[in-house]
């Protein structure tokens, strides 16, 4: 994700299996600050259970989504808040920690569905944090989600928003910083919806099939778009302009 401190720098982490840090890049992949091979930062207070994506809100915070959940078997699904400090500070900590949920179905139907959702994506918009999940159990869609609370002496249920129409995994999410944009990465195509006053504008979107190892990662870069491949540990730049527009109603 795109710093909204830092001019040119962008936060990466590492998911299930790698410590519990996060790094400063630059629009080439290099550090951020030239000093070092790798500006880390060390996170006090956070576990890297499966780490899947990391967003900045509009209150100074870097924020890490520990939400994968492959098996759907999780209950210990988190967001960790750390300040978003100097690209050099070798150690952070987190200030707070946001535990979430799923809504769980009702009624006799709770019985046969599963909501224990596996999601890969997570963004911020309209001064909240959201989530797409990566399999909606149902083919071509996503469910979006999003967090209308932030206890930290509680469990904060997500509130689900809609369905979107995309074909594949969904991976990785971003919106642009004037919030009028937002980017859906699947491990073979990138999708981008309008959003205007009333939401998401979800009967139309611009979409380009690609072809990677596992991108499962995006972010905006003024009229481009930054996604990299956790496998090859390479970086794409993608001009919005080389999206297509498609019906998805």
């Amino acid at each position: 994700v795109q710093s909204r401190t830092y001019p040119g720098v962008f936060w990466i982490l590492d998911d299930s299996g790698n410590g519990d840090m996060i790094y400063a890049i630059d629009i080439n992949g290099k550090a951020a600050s030239g000093k070092k091979k790798y500006d880390v930062q060390k996170v006090k207070g956070a576990d890297n259970r499966d780490w899947v994506d990391i967003l900045v809100d509009d209150k100074g915070h870097v924020i890490i989504a520990d939400i994968g959940n492959n098996c759907e078997c999780r209950d210990d699904l988190k967001f960790y808040f750390v300040k978003e400090t100097e690209v050099d500070e070798e150690k952070n900590e987190v200030v707070k920690e946001v535990r979430v949920k799923y809504p769980q179905a009702q009624n006799f139907t709770r019985f046969f569905m599963n909501t224990n959702y596996d999601a890969e994506a997570a963004f911020f918009m309209n001064g909240k944090v959201h989530v797409l999940t990566k399999h909606s159990k149902m083919a071509g869609k996503t469910k979006l989600f999003r967090l209308d609370t932030e206890k930290t002496d509680e469990i904060n249920e997500f509130t689900l928003v809609e369905e979107l129409k995309i074909d594949g995994a969904v991976t990785g999410a971003d919106v642009n910083r004037d919030g009028t944009k937002l980017a859906i990465l699947t491990y073979n195509s990138v999708w981008v919806y309008d959003i205007s006053d009333n939401g998401i504008e979800k009967d139309t979107a611009h979409k380009r099939s690609i072809q990677a190892h596992q991108v499962e990662s995006i972010a905006f870069y003024g009229e481009q778009l930054i996604i990299a491949d956790e496998k090859e540990g390479r970086m794409y730049k993608l001009k919005l302009s080389e999206l297509d527009p498609v019906k998805t109603n």
